[in-house]
């Protein structure tokens, strides 16, 4: 029926705003003024910062970040138009190879090239492997031969060759569904390991 009222489909979904592709325009988040000016004044301080969203479900905290993302992509920060969907099930390693595809695939879609070879192809044959593992429902670990100090350095290079490339100021990286991990040792499993990777001084993650 909402055809009637000149609405595409229901108004009074729950799913969060996204920067590209949502119901409604991310730009029509209302409210939360305050936590949008304080993302925005530490997403300013630049790479090597670390922030944290806290709230309980289905509060709005998915849709506050994209839309302080969202401004601060007009602004000289790179970040991947979707957010980083932690799984229960991934290794430290696994997480930065998602967050490494995500980087690689907005690279494309911005028409940033990467002036490493070696990086290039490095990047292209672990995700052409990914895609491999995604298909069959292969064990990753079985097939991913990478380590985490690998995969970290990986990372380095990729945000070097963007911020060089781009005359970004820094690169933001969101993650979500971090309530979904199940017990408190799943934390500590996937995040102990990754002090090195969340130290990169040209990346803001939240």
């Amino acid at each position: 029926i909402w055809h009637r009222y000149n609405l595409k489909q229901n108004p009074y979904f729950t799913e969060p705003l996204t920067i590209e592709g949502s119901i409604v325009p991310i730009e029509t988040l209302v409210g939360r003024d305050k936590e949008k000016k304080e993302i925005t004044i530490n997403i300013s301080l630049g790479g090597g910062t670390r922030l944290l969203v806290i709230g309980e479900a289905g509060v709005g905290k998915t849709s506050l970040v994209n839309f302080v993302r969202a401004r601060a992509r007009k602004n000289l920060f790179f970040s991947p138009i979707n957010e980083i969907k932690v799984q229960d099930d991934w290794t430290p390693t696994l997480l930065v190879i998602d967050v490494l595809q995500n980087i690689y695939n907005e690279t494309k879609s911005h028409g940033i090239q990467i002036q490493n070879k070696n990086l290039l192809k490095t990047l292209e044959d672990l995700f052409e492997l990914s895609r491999i593992v995604e298909a069959d429902d292969i064990n990753p670990e079985a097939v991913l031969s990478i380590s985490l100090s690998q995969a970290t350095r990986l990372y380095e290079d990729l945000v070097r060759e963007i911020i060089n490339a781009g005359g970004y100021k820094a690169i933001i990286i969101h993650f979500n569904n971090l309530d979904n991990l199940d017990e408190a040792e799943n934390y500590d499993k996937l995040f102990n390991n990754l002090r090195d990777f969340f130290q990169n001084k040209y990346s803001i993650f939240i």
